[in-house]
C-alpha cells in the first residue's frame, strides 16, 4: 500500500509554489521555502502547532489543497524509478493499492493509465489523521492477512498509522519527512530509494 504524495509522486516542488495560496485564505503567517523546508523535520502535530492552526480547520484545508492540485495537476510527477519499481512489483505478484488524502482522479492522472492498471485498490480522500481506518478497509477488501501488508509512506503519520492498523511500516527517505524524524518512530524498514525498496522488499 503506496501513499502518494512524497511517496509515488514528487509533490512537495507544486508545495513550494501554491502554500502562499494556502496562507492567504487561512489566514496564517507566509512562509518561505526556507521554513518550510525546515518543517519537514516535524511531524504534523509540531506543524500544526508551529502555523497556529486549529485542529478543526484541517478537513478543510485539505479540501482546498485538493483542488489545488487539480487545477495544477500537470506539474506535479512521479518520481524517478517509480515507474519501474511498481512494474517490477506487478511482476513478482505483489497486491498494489494507494491509500491517500488526494483524490482519486488527481491521483489516476499523475500514475497514468499504464501504472493505474496495475493499482488493485484506491482508498483515497483519508483524512489527514485517520489513514488506519482505510487501511484496515483494504486489507477486508483484499483479503490480504495484515501480517503480510505493508504501508509505504514519507510521514511520520504514515508509520503511526500503520503500526496503529497492525501492518508493517515502510518509510521512504526522499518525501515530506526527513529520515532521522522517521526513524525516531521505528519504521519496519527505511528505503533510500526506488531501488533499495524493490531490493528489500523482494529479499524479505
Amino acid at each position: 500500500m503506496f501513499d502518494f504524495d512524497g511517496t509515488l509522486a514528487d509533490s512537495f516542488p507544486w508545495l513550494t509554489g501554491v502554500i502562499h495560496k494556502i496562507s492567504e485564505k487561512y489566514q496564517l503567517s507566509p512562509l518561505s521555502v526556507q521554513q518550510l523546508e525546515a518543517l519537514r523535520g516535524a511531524d504534523s502535530r509540531d506543524i500544526m502547532a508551529q502555523l497556529g492552526v486549529p485542529f478543526w480547520k484541517l478537513p478543510q484545508m485539505a479540501a482546498y489543497a485538493r483542488q489545488l492540485a487539480s487545477e495544477d495537476i500537470d506539474q506535479i510527477h512521479l518520481f524517478a524509478g517509480m515507474d519501474n519499481l511498481l512494474q517490477k512489483l506487478s511482476e513478482r505478484s505483489f497486491t498494489l493499492a494507494v491509500v491517500s488524502s488526494n483524490a482519486q482522479e488527481n491521483i489516476k492522472r499523475v500514475l497514468g493509465p499504464q501504472n493505474t492498471a496495475l493499482m488493485a485498490y484506491f482508498e483515497c480522500g483519508a483524512p489527514l489523521s485517520g489513514k488506519q481506518a482505510h487501511i484496515k478497509r483494504l486489507l477486508k477488501q483484499s483479503g490480504v492477512p495484515a501480517a503480510q501488508a505493508m504501508l509505504i509512506g514519507d510521514e511520520v503519520r504514515d508509520v503511526e498509522a500503520a503500526h496503529q492498523a497492525g501492518v508493517a511500516a515502510g518509510a521512504v527517505s526522499w518525501g515530506y519527512n526527513r529520515r532521522d524524524l522517521l526513524a525516531m518512530h521505528h519504521p519496519t524498514a527505511i528505503f533510500s530509494s526506488p531501488e533499495d525498496l524493490l531490493a528489500q522488499i523482494c529479499e524479505s
